[in-house]
């Protein structure tokens, strides 16, 4: 099965790479290890049979890598909070929470427009103030891990997220948030 490396960035452009060797699979592998520093390097090179192309990392908006069986998997165990991708006209309830767990709708929106919708699974911390520490926690690490929609691993770069839209409301926001209705 032929691996697919999709790279998206600021100007909201994607270039797609395939590659079929298993040597191909433990490159990625390793790499995919170290997948907390892929958008803290400058550069991201990709070289290919014909041609080298670099990106500039700050220039990365997401990766995607499909095709790898087990690749999403070897992150699973990393946290307890699973982030999955799915398509933007996805109809199923915005959010579901109780005392130990929260699911719901998040989109994620990056410069240059690229978006990505999202459903996020995970425990819900007992108080408002471990619930927003455990949200922040997950944009600290410079690169956010998912579930692509093929079921393959992708990264967010937290360095280009203009916002997030959590689609579900806080009865207990932070002291500093504005309290404001859309018009």
């Amino acid at each position: 099965m032929p691996i697919t490396i999709t790279i998206i960035t600021i100007a909201n452009r994607r270039r797609t790479f395939c590659r079929s060797e298993e040597s191909a699979i433990d490159d990625l592998r390793s790499s995919v290890e170290k997948y907390k520093r892929i958008f803290s390097q400058k550069t991201l090179v990709i070289g290919t049979s014909t041609e080298t192309e670099i990106f500039v990392s700050a220039s990365i908006t997401r990766i995607e890598i499909d095709g790898v069986a087990g690749l999403a998997q070897m992150l699973a165990g990393t946290g307890e909070t699973s982030i999955k991708a799915i398509d933007a006209s996805d109809s199923r309830p915005m959010a579901v929470a109780t005392n130990d767990y929260f699911s719901g709708r998040v989109d994620f929106f990056f410069e240059g427009g690229d978006t990505l919708s999202t459903l996020i699974e995970s425990p819900r911390p007992t108080t408002q103030a471990d619930r927003v520490a455990e949200f922040t926690k997950l944009f600290d690490q410079g690169a956010v891990p998912y579930t692509t929609i093929r079921g393959g691993l992708g990264f967010m770069n937290t360095n280009v997220m203009t916002r997030s839209l959590i689609h579900a409301a806080s009865q207990q926001l932070p002291i500093t948030a504005w309290k404001a209705e859309p018009c």
